[in-house]
């Protein structure tokens, strides 16, 4: 099944506020369309294909945005997504998810409103080069991308220069391929890196200076066998609440508490935190040292497990 999302905002202006009016607590998007009344053609295909918006959610953080979800985007469809476009005055898509292991990619991306999405997810099973490429070359906004799939050989570090990388697939990764990486944030959701290759990724960190954006690493599933390999030998020191925030604000809308994570400095004063808990690992780049949380911000602990050595 290939998805695609979008946030549907209808904004306070002329164009739009006679339809406000009519819009009560309740309605349905079919209703909402039909109150555009500027295509019968258009409604009548609505009512024809009202199973396709089952999946429809409203959202709770603002009452003029919804999930929308279309499962068949060919034909018809794309019609309907360019009139949602236009009746709400959207101007791109934020975010896409790929899904059907059937459909090449380059067939979907048939319109300009798609371009210019930030947020890519890619859950089918296997990508091609040629697809790869074409994201590549095609998807110059994309800010997040969640590559949930397995790439073609060569191509392990596909995703990993994009700012924000979600990855889950069966890649392990090395030292060296983070090196390599340009992404800022990585959250890598399946143990996709050891803790001994974590521990020479931050030798190496240390050790040169590089990179410089970096700001998180968030490895999931962390087995706990793992936790003895990471700090070993490193010269890290316990927190000094002179020198840094007690909460790390994250890139993922929640903070960790970092009072029990063990600390490492390198050469040009960045700080950075290790912290080992009971299924994950986190290290992460103070590049300000003091950071405000917002209050809606829920808290982990990134403590480290006691019951290891660290030398």
């Amino acid at each position: 099944m290939m998805q695609l999302l979008t946030r549907c905002c209808v904004p306070l202006n002329t164009r739009t506020r006679w339809i406000q009016d009519e819009i009560v607590e309740g309605d349905n998007l079919i209703k909402i369309i039909q109150l555009a009344k500027h295509s019968q053609k258009t409604k009548k295909f609505v009512k024809e294909r009202h199973w396709d918006f089952i999946a429809i959610e409203a959202n709770q953080r603002d009452r003029y945005i919804c999930d929308y979800l279309v499962y068949n985007p060919s034909g018809g469809t794309r019609q309907l997504i360019l009139y949602l476009m236009n009746l709400f005055s959207i101007p791109h898509l934020e975010a896409i998810k790929f899904m059907d292991p059937q459909r090449d990619i380059r067939d979907f991306c048939n319109f300009n409103g798609i371009y210019k999405a930030s947020r890519v997810f890619i859950g089918k099973e296997n990508m091609t080069k040629a697809e790869l490429d074409y994201i590549k070359d095609t998807f110059t906004y994309i800010d997040l991308m969640c590559f949930h799939t397995e790439p073609p050989k060569a191509y392990e570090l596909w995703p990993m220069n994009y700012r924000l990388v979600s990855l889950a697939n069966k890649v392990k990764l090395s030292w060296r391929h983070l090196k390599e990486m340009g992404c800022q944030n990585l959250d890598l959701r399946r143990a996709n890196l050891s803790g001994m290759e974590l521990h020479n990724y931050i030798r190496y960190w240390i050790a040169t200076d590089e990179p410089s954006n970096l700001e998180s690493i968030f490895i999931r599933k962390f087995a706990r066998y793992q936790h003895r390999h990471v700090l070993k030998g490193l010269p890290v020191f316990p927190w000094n609440p002179n020198s840094r925030s007690r909460f790390f604000k994250f890139f993922l809308d929640f903070s960790w508490d970092c009072s029990k994570g063990f600390d490492i400095i390198r050469r040009d004063g960045l700080l950075a935190t290790i912290g080992c808990m009971e299924n994950h690992c986190v290290f992460l780049v103070w590049k300000e040292r003091f950071h405000e949380i917002p209050e809606n911000y829920e808290c982990y602990e990134a403590w480290t497990v006691k019951s290891f050595s660290m030398y």
